[in-house]
């Protein structure tokens, strides 16, 4: 088998260092355990040899691949505490609806920003409420948006 470079950024590149110094192996170890692991993931009774690109998932399917870079891109711009919230949230069919703990600095420029974020990654339509705002405008309201939804 050839064997050919894989380029990562300095960041990446360090982790990878780091995960193979803990597990006691190869950095071309790790990288290829994580993508057997991805492959298997992908590979489903029934669903055969098809190759389908990320847009075409199902969106619970991208959400579960994309959960935790979406939670450290919010996380970077002060959001936190993500939750899922039922479909009678969401303004638009097939839309997602995530209830977040925003930065109050950020105000109310907080829920557009995040959900474009997440609309880029996920490559769906996404509506963040403001769990901040909500806890200002809506006590009520949050209370039963809390009680409604589930931790991402």
């Amino acid at each position: 088998m050839t064997e050919r470079p894989v380029k990562v950024d300095a960041a990446t590149n360090a982790l990878i260092d780091e995960f193979a110094y803990f597990l006691g192996t190869t950095k071309k170890a790790v990288l290829r355990e994580a993508m057997l692991e991805f492959a298997a993931s992908r590979r489903r009774p029934g669903r055969g040899d098809e190759r389908r690109r990320f847009a075409e998932l199902p969106l619970d399917e991208r959400l579960v691949l994309r959960r935790g870079e979406l939670l450290r891109a919010f996380e970077q711009h002060g959001a936190t505490n993500v939750r899922l919230l039922d479909e009678e949230y969401r303004e638009h069919p097939g839309a997602l609806a995530l209830l977040v703990e925003t930065d109050v600095a950020m105000g109310s420029a907080a829920a557009p920003l995040l959900s474009d974020l997440a609309r880029r990654l996920l490559d769906a339509p996404v509506e963040v409420i403001s769990a901040t705002a909500l806890s200002l405008f809506n006590p009520n309201g949050l209370r039963r948006a809390i009680a409604e939804s589930r931790p991402l």
